[in-house]
C-alpha cells in the first residue's frame, strides 16, 4: 500500500478534530439540557412542598431554615462551575469603547502575561475554528505547558491569532491589573520578564459595561 501524502494526512487530520470539536460541543449541549430538565423537577418540588405547607402537612418555620441552609449550599456549589461557562454573546469585530494600549511596545516588558489568564470563549469564537479551547474544561481558552495560551508564540509572545482573537482580549485593560503591571506609567512589570509563570493567576472577571451596551449581539 502506498504511503498517504502529508497533505491527505494533514485533511483528514482536520477532518478528524473538526468531527471532534462538533461532537463535544453536541455532548456539552446534552449535559445543557439535563441541566434544565434538572431544575424543572426542582421547581415542581418546590412547588409540591408549598402545596403540602398550605396544607398543614408541613412546618413551614422549619422548612424555612432548612431551605435556606441547603439553597446556600447549592448556590455555592453553583459559583464554582459557572466559570466554566460562554462568554455572553458579543461580536468581537464590532465592539466599541476598547482600550488603547499599545501591546507591540509593551509586550518586550511584560512578555505577554495577559495570556496565562483563564477566560471562556464564545459561540462566535466556537463557530470559528480558530481559537481553541480546553477539552476538560469547556470551553475555557486552551493553555500550554508554559501556562500561556496556545495561540502565544513561545519567542516573541504576541498572538498568532490576533484577527480572531476573543472579545475578551480586546476590551482587557491591563494597566489596572496588578498581576501584570506593579506601576503602568512607569513600566515596572509585575513579574521577572525572564520567568515562565508557574502558576495562571486567577481569571479575569466578567466584561465591563460598555462590552455589553455598545456592542452588536450576534
Amino acid at each position: 500500500m502506498a504511503e498517504r501524502a502529508p497533505e491527505a494526512i494533514a485533511a483528514r487530520d482536520g477532518e478528524l478534530r473538526a468531527d471532534l470539536d462538533a461532537g463535544l460541543r453536541f455532548a456539552h449541549v446534552l449535559g445543557s439540557q439535563a441541566k434544565r430538565g434538572v431544575v424543572d423537577f426542582v421547581v415542581a418540588v418546590e412547588a409540591l412542598v408549598e402545596e403540602m405547607v398550605e396544607s398543614g402537612r408541613v412546618d413551614a418555620a422549619r422548612l424555612a431554615e432548612r431551605t435556606d441552609r441547603v439553597r446556600a449550599g447549592e448556590l455555592k456549589r453553583m459559583e464554582e462551575h459557572e466559570r466554566i461557562i460562554l462568554e455572553p454573546a458579543l461580536n468581537k469585530y464590532s465592539m466599541t469603547g476598547l482600550p488603547d494600549i499599545p501591546c507591540g511596545e509593551l509586550i518586550p516588558l511584560c512578555r505577554g502575561r495577559c495570556c496565562t489568564l483563564h477566560f471562556p470563549l464564545s459561540k462566535q469564537d466556537l463557530g470559528e475554528r480558530v481559537v481553541k479551547w480546553n477539552y476538560t474544561q469547556p470551553y475555557l481558552i486552551r493553555q500550554g505547558d508554559n501556562g500561556y495560551c496556545v495561540h502565544n508564540d513561545p519567542e516573541t509572545k504576541f498572538c498568532t491569532v490576533y484577527h480572531h482573537r476573543p472579545a475578551v482580549c480586546r476590551y482587557y485593560d491591563c494597566r489596572k491589573d496588578k498581576r501584570i503591571w506593579l506601576d503602568f506609567d512607569k513600566r515596572i512589570p509585575a513579574v521577572d520578564p525572564s520567568l515562565t509563570p508557574r502558576e495562571a493567576p486567577t481569571p479575569l472577571g466578567p466584561p465591563p459595561e460598555f462590552a455589553t451596551v455598545e456592542a452588536d449581539r450576534l
